[in-house]
């Protein structure tokens, strides 16, 4: 069950962003964490509430030819993109600088966190 930091209110959840580490990953490895967590997601939500939700996946992107810098700006572009409801922290977050930028993003939009089972909690 993935858990979300108390907010006040119904969140209607459409698109949600997931924040995991990718830098010193192999690729491969990133995009098979991100696509589970994904389904989970998905399905949860689908159980829970009756409601299509999808995940915003950065790894669909991390086959670009970007700097870290660039990245990360396309990041900050689509965390303020107003189809995004939420972000998921998945393991590992809190060793990523990217990871840090991007909660530090969602919490100023007053984004709703839910953390992956076993992710430390901020």
């Amino acid at each position: 069950m993935y858990h979300k930091e108390e907010k006040k209110g119904h969140v209607n959840m459409k698109m949600i962003y997931l924040s995991g580490p990718i830098t010193g990953r192999k690729i491969w490895e990133a995009k098979r964490h991100f696509q589970r967590v994904s389904i989970i997601l998905r399905r949860q939500a689908a159980r829970l509430t009756n409601e299509k939700v999808e995940a915003w996946d950065p790894t669909c992107i991390s086959d670009a030819d970007f700097a870290w810098e660039t990245y990360m700006k396309v990041a900050k572009e689509i965390i303020h993109d107003p189809k995004i409801s939420a972000i998921c922290m998945m393991k590992g977050w809190e060793n990523s600088k990217g990871c840090m930028m991007e909660i530090m993003w969602a919490r100023a939009l007053g984004l709703p966190i839910i953390y992956e089972p076993g992710a430390v909690r901020a």
